[in-house]
């Protein structure tokens, strides 16, 4: 089981390893090929995860607990190349969201919003809009790629979108995609009292989600659930 599990970490550690390449070698052509591939073939890793969830992870890399550092105003440069050449991909504008919304957190950083300077918190919210700006650009393509709406709740989550928009955009996604993991985390993150919740409202929404897709599927999305939003939790406090 441990082999299993060290090989699915390798195949994506050298899939993320390789979208990067591209990225750092301007070779638009060759992503846009990737992302159309990825979305309409709906494929996954050996554990589940979604491709096309982890392509744009190599565009908004993230360990699942701190981001990675990332010279953010240079990958946003090279993310306009692509936009400027192909205006109309969805994959394209994805990408750029996706780096304007990295940006944006790792302006603001991951603590509290007392740990907020004023500075930050405007500057987090100029470039949540920029994000915003580039993703509505293709809003009425929102359909052809799942990831569109993943970045609209890391969007939503800043600006503080109302809770039946967020709603909206989380069964639009789930209905194109049921198991789209990472569309449960962002609406679960969403309703952290610490963000939009209250208490009881994000372990309610994982276990009406668990029941709605059923049987060991539904176990596994409640298990993904759960383990990713540990990480806001200390493990006593969780585990309570």
């Amino acid at each position: 089981e441990q082999k299993k599990i060290e090989s699915d970490l390798e195949v994506r550690e050298q899939f993320i390893s390789e979208i990067e390449q591209y990225l750092n070698k301007e070779e638009f052509d060759e992503l846009e090929k990737i992302a159309d591939e990825l979305t309409k073939g709906k494929s996954r890793f050996p554990g589940g995860d979604c491709k096309i969830d982890r392509f744009y992870e190599a565009i908004q890399p993230s360990t699942g607990y701190e981001t990675v550092k990332v010279d953010w105003p240079e990958r946003i440069a090279k993310l306009k190349k692509w936009t400027a050449q192909k205006p109309k991909s969805v994959y394209a504008n994805i990408a750029l969201g996706c780096a304007q919304i990295g940006n944006a957190w790792d302006i603001r950083g991951s603590g509290l919003v007392d740990t907020v300077s004023h500075k930050q918190m405007a500057d987090f919210m100029e470039m949540l809009k920029q994000a915003e700006t580039t993703l509505n650009k293709i809003s009425e393509k929102r359909k052809d790629c799942p990831h569109w709406y993943r970045d609209m709740q890391q969007v939503g989550l800043g600006l503080g979108y109302d809770l039946a928009t967020m709603t909206k955009y989380f069964e639009e996604v789930t209905a194109l995609e049921p198991l789209y993991w990472s569309a449960y985390e962002g609406h679960a993150v969403y309703l952290l009292p610490r963000w939009h919740g209250h208490p009881g409202d994000w372990e309610h929404f994982a276990e009406a989600a668990s029941n709605k897709i059923g049987g060991a599927e539904g176990d596994i999305l409640y298990s993904e659930i759960a383990w990713r939003i540990s990480r806001y939790y200390d493990a006593d406090q969780f585990f309570k």
